[in-house]
């Protein structure tokens, strides 16, 4: 089903149209398409898709609607906040699914995302802070390395995320894989979104978007309040795609030396390999063999394959720079934000924080006494 949906975006003919007269097969494609975050860019790329029965058509066209009007409620939000932090002398660059919206995508809207992500230098962090919260945002308890997320409710039903970054991956053991500085020197121009918007080059994006993949694996991410762990989601290969589809053989130099001297090359190899697969994305076979000739196990790949978020903490805290940053470590992983403590508990997503600690402390007893009977 997934193979058939990424046909369908590739252009490719529509077989999946001669099974959705099934209610139970079209709940299935329907949730599939939720999962991939795919619904306007099938409706924007497949036009086959608008002849298929009411009853998913009405459900894509819906989704594709609150997608356009989420869009243009949050540009407003995040045009205001680029405006402020400009007029405070504040360097920021905008990262992420907001970054690719406005720069490889013919409408920012089909890229489905939840939220904003903007970098700015740890030098800033204070200045950055009092722009936010004068302009009315209130920072959550969504915290972890490096970053914490910052919320305004518009009043119309909407409530807006901006998620503030001074590190630019959330890890401290993965740190030194792309510096804040080097994201900032190779800064890119995003005008469709604002004249004085910036990201990075269009090679540090994919490289970002690999690593935070990675970890969404192994930590999950939400869709739909569900924590998800699937691999290969759609929307992910299509940035992966429409980014290749405008690099530059500097961009590919780029993309194949970093990943090599940084030990990025398995999991770019594998993206980019998975892309092809799925959309058809050209890629020059000189960069990967580069990349695959690289050995598939290194201590980023060990790192991002950890099964245990114990072995992760452990990592983590030997590469923490001080005791301060080791016991605000050990706080975050005691006390995860609240969108990774709802996604971890989905049937008590309404508990107050402090209960759903409790139970997450409860049940972690109860799985170690129950662990220690069985070795009796």
């Amino acid at each position: 089903m997934d193979r058939r949906l990424a046909g369908l975006i590739a252009g490719g003919q529509d077989d999946l149209s001669a099974y959705l007269g099934n209610d139970a097969t079209a709940r299935l494609v329907w949730s599939r398409i939720r999962t991939h975050g795919i619904a306007l860019a099938l409706l924007e790329m497949a036009p086959v898709v608008h002849a298929w029965p009411r009853s998913i058509l009405s459900s894509l066209r819906d989704e594709a609607r609150l997608q356009a009007l989420w869009e243009l409620s949050h540009r407003n939000c995040l045009l205001a906040v680029l405006a402020r932090l400009d007029a405070a002398g504040v360097e920021c660059l905008v990262l992420k699914g907001t970054a690719l919206a406005y720069l490889v995508y013919d409408q920012p809207a089909m890229r489905r995302r939840g939220d904003s992500d903007i970098l700015v230098r740890e030098s800033s962090l204070q200045a950055t802070r009092a722009v936010l919260a004068d302009m009315g945002l209130v920072r959550t308890q969504d915290a972890t390395f490096g970053q914490e997320s910052w919320v305004y409710d518009t009043g119309i039903g909407f409530v807006h995320c901006i998620d503030l970054h001074w590190e630019v991956v959330a890890a401290p053991f993965l740190r030194r894989l792309l510096d804040v500085e080097e994201c900032f020197a190779s800064a890119t121009p995003l005008p469709r979104l604002a004249a004085s918007a910036r990201t990075t080059s269009p090679a540090l994006l994919f490289l970002r978007g690999v690593v935070n993949q990675a970890l969404h694996r192994t930590n999950g991410y939400l869709v739909d309040d569900q924590m998800m762990f699937e691999d290969g989601r759609l929307i992910w290969l299509l940035d992966a795609h429409l980014l290749a589809l405008r690099y530059t053989p500097a961009d590919w130099e780029q993309i194949a030396r970093i990943g090599v001297e940084r030990g990025l090359a398995p999991i770019c190899a594998k993206v980019l390999r998975h892309a092809q697969q799925a959309l058809g994305t050209p890629l020059p076979e000189t960069v990967m063999a580069r990349l695959e000739a690289e050995p598939q196990a290194n201590p980023v790949t060990s790192y991002l394959e950890l099964g245990s978020g114990t072995a992760r903490l452990r990592d983590d805290l030997g590469a923490s720079r001080d005791l301060a940053s080791r016991v605000r470590l050990l706080l975050a992983h005691a006390f995860p934000p609240r969108n990774f403590m709802q996604g971890r508990y989905p049937g008590k997503a309404h508990w107050p924080l402090g209960l759903l600690y409790l139970h997450r402390l409860f049940a972690g007893l109860w799985s170690l006494l129950v662990q220690q009977g069985k070795a009796g």
